[in-house]
């Protein structure tokens, strides 16, 4: 399956909230409770926020110093200030704790230890609030786990409250939120937690084969589906975002609400320059090598790629050619990622220098290998406005990120309140004027890859 990259995050926080002590029952039960939701925040805490993960992956946990009543919630809330998490921020939110659900009433309530039963209003947290919140925010990527009897119900109060949305948000599939079961569910101590673990075991465990740096959607509902015990584990329902066709089609690109457990990091095949558009090792170990090179097996040496001999041609010719524009297009899984990316890959110094590859670059036909360095650039363009692809390749080619900090941060906190910026300014400016600067340099055109998806639909290569 063709993913997308998975979108940056400037940051990533995990809030727990987590009510601990009860005065119900014995002095026994209460510290069999108290441990038993410890014991839950510790199997999220070290999924999320886990030290072993990479900076770009491990979220920063947040709990409240005490839960007694509504008052201690509410202050922890405004200090976190959800309502203004912006958009390059990624948000995990695990609520646990006694349910309430008042049979005169549809809403869904956190009991805390000084609440009343019969006065849910004035003394329980109504959970439906905080997801509001955090749905309503500027936060494009969002998780939210409610690990509590009855939290079912809000789905319903959901559908219901969210009414008011606005439209961008409530068709946004990568805000999603978890519930331990239906309406009726009263999931025992530990069960929700319990499909947590068994799903990070699994995805540990390599020979799984969930090896990207982030799941999706779509791998998290394959995962709970191998592991789920009725016996032991809660039967999670996702109640947000309503099940559509265009949900399922976004819920197969990795999030970052969901990195992987297993992940390794291995040393890129590629420079920085070429890696968004090129193949990854996983990628030219597990397809290129056997079918683009054409080899009957993994062990058989030689190169057989001879289906698109002259499409390679014509590209590699317009690579070292005076033309400025080349259009790559077709029909899906006609071989434009095939074509696009091994240009990209060929050319590369770093990939030509790695000795696992050298057999198979020698025995290439001279006249269907790549001239190194003939692509200086190659980028994605999805979902890409002029702006945001302009820097993306202005980095590429070497170009200060820091040039756009501050300007991308205001454009973004402001962009419903400001007019667009204007082409002539910013990003594709800065862009032009550094390819002027490198093609002096290096008394040459530069050659750069735009692409739609990676390793999908690759549309154009143009040097300039």
């Amino acid at each position: 399956m063709t993913r997308d990259p998975v979108p940056g995050t400037y940051t990533r926080r995990l809030l727990v909230i987590a009510v601990t002590e009860y005065d119900d029952g014995t002095p026994a039960q209460q510290q069999e409770f108290s441990t038993g939701v410890s014991a839950q925040v510790a199997v999220v805490e070290g999924w999320w926020a886990d030290p072993g993960l990479d900076d770009g992956r491990r979220f920063a946990p947040a709990r409240p110093k005490q839960l007694r009543d509504l008052r201690d919630l509410r202050e922890f809330l405004l200090n976190e200030e959800l309502a203004e998490v912006d958009d390059d921020e990624a948000l995990v939110v695990y609520v646990t704790g006694h349910g309430l659900a008042p049979a005169n009433s549809p809403q869904h309530f956190l009991r805390l230890p000084d609440s009343y039963e019969d006065r849910p209003l004035s003394t329980a947290f109504p959970t439906a609030e905080l997801i509001a919140t955090v749905l309503d925010s500027q936060a494009t990527h969002v998780l939210v786990m409610v690990d509590s009897c009855f939290s079912g119900r809000l789905e319903t109060e959901l559908k219901a409250n969210l009414k008011a949305l606005r439209e961008g948000r409530r068709s946004l599939a990568s805000l999603v939120v978890l519930a331990a079961g239906n309406d009726e569910s009263r999931p025992r101590l530990g069960q929700f937690t319990n499909l947590l673990r068994a799903a990070h075991e699994h995805c540990a465990d390599r020979a799984n084969g969930y090896a990207g740096s982030h799941l999706s959607w779509q791998d998290w509902k394959g995962i709970v589906g191998a592991v789920f015990d009725a016996n032991t584990m809660a039967d999670v329902h996702e109640i947000w975002p309503t099940p559509s066709a265009m949900v399922q089609r976004a819920h197969q690109q990795p999030s970052p609400c969901l990195p992987n457990p297993g992940y390794t990091a291995v040393e890129p095949v590629l420079g920085a320059s070429l890696s968004q558009v090129g193949w990854t090792r996983t990628e030219l170990n597990t397809y290129w090598i056997s079918r683009a090179a054409g080899q009957p097996g993994a062990g058989d040496p030689g190169w057989y790629f001879t289906g698109r001999t002259e499409l390679v041609k014509r590209v590699l010719a317009f690579l070292v050619g005076p033309e400025n524009v080349l259009i790559v297009t077709g029909e899906a899984g006609s071989g434009k990622s095939a074509l696009l990316a091994r240009m990209v890959t060929l050319s590369d110094v770093r990939f030509r220098a790695d000795p696992h590859y050298g057999p198979l670059i020698a025995d290439i036909p001279e006249e269907l290998d790549v001239p190194v360095g003939s692509v200086d650039a190659a980028a994605l363009a999805r979902n890409s406005d002029p702006d945001e692809l302009a820097q993306t390749l202005y980095e590429a080619l070497g170009g200060s990120p820091s040039v756009f900090g501050t300007a991308r941060t205001a454009r973004t906190r402001t962009a419903s309140r400001a007019p667009a910026k204007p082409l002539d300014e910013g990003p594709v400016v800065a862009l032009c004027e550094l390819v002027g600067e490198l093609a002096l340099l290096r008394r040459r055109p530069l050659s750069w890859s735009t692409a739609s998806t990676r390793p999908g639909t690759r549309r154009a290569s143009s040097p300039t």
